[in-house]
């Protein structure tokens, strides 16, 4: 079931199986369109489980031989500081779950870098990067064509904790952004960067997300993912049964 809320496109979806086979089948019909019309299809991962679902179901024949893999960039949109082959690593669980499985060269993959010994440079050089990669927008911000997001009980995406430094940063397209309830550092997307893509989609699953989703689309509470608005783009939200428990729809 699809529904516009709030500017958001909302597609509801039976349990997180259901969520991973429509946010799969929405990924093959949009990168076709987004490489009917260009050369290379740039795109940003997330962390956390759901992904991990949307992968397993994007690597199943029916799909996996629809889509010119290596025609697609494939980035992320926040990294902890770890090292790439660590299980936390938010590109190294993208890297074994589903692009090591992909037809893609090397140089169509762009992970983080030694993000583990020194978070600031790593995102200043992914920075760095992306500008260099990517075209950019009329405000000269690069502009991804697909970036995916998921979303924290507290409301936080990408690594945009509330409270934090990081939800204030404006100039900066990626940053270093230290989460005080975490003690820990992350790399992390900016919302310049993110609310300049083409197309963001957040994918949302379980019960104790439920109360933040409803405050994020009926209420438009102050929470980080309320945050993300595409300025020229698309938005929407894959929610499964439970995260949509306390939605009015």
């Amino acid at each position: 079931m699809k529904t516009e809320k709030s500017g958001r496109e909302i597609i509801l979806c039976q349990d997180k199986e259901d969520l991973a086979d429509k946010a799969a089948k929405s990924f093959v019909k949009t990168v076709k369109e987004i490489l009917s019309r260009q050369a290379i299809c740039n795109l940003a991962l997330s962390g956390g489980s759901t992904p991990k679902m949307l992968y397993a179901r994007l690597i199943q024949s029916d799909l996996i031989d629809q889509l010119d893999w290596s025609r697609i960039a494939f980035f992320v949109s926040d990294e902890r500081c770890v090292e790439l082959k660590s299980e936390e690593s938010n590109w190294g669980n993208a890297y074994r779950l589903l692009l090591s499985k992909l037809p893609v060269d090397n140089d169509r993959l762009h992970p983080t870098a030694f993000q583990e010994e020194n978070a600031d440079k790593s995102a200043s050089e992914y920075e760095n990067k992306i500008r260099h990669l990517l075209p950019l927008d009329d405000k000269g911000v690069p502009r991804f064509d697909l970036i995916y997001l998921g979303m924290g009980p507290d409301g936080h995406t990408a690594s945009l904790f509330p409270d934090t430094e990081g939800l204030k940063e404006k100039k900066r397209l990626v940053i270093k952004n230290h989460v005080g309830k975490l003690n820990v550092d992350r790399v992390s997307f900016t919302f310049t960067l993110i609310n300049a893509a083409a197309r963001v989609v957040f994918l949302v699953a379980g019960k104790d997300k439920a109360p933040v989703v409803k405050e994020i689309i009926e209420n438009a509470a102050d929470y980080p993912c309320a945050h993300v608005a595409p300025e020229n783009g698309e938005l929407s939200w894959f929610l499964d049964r439970e995260a949509a428990s306390d939605l009015e729809i």
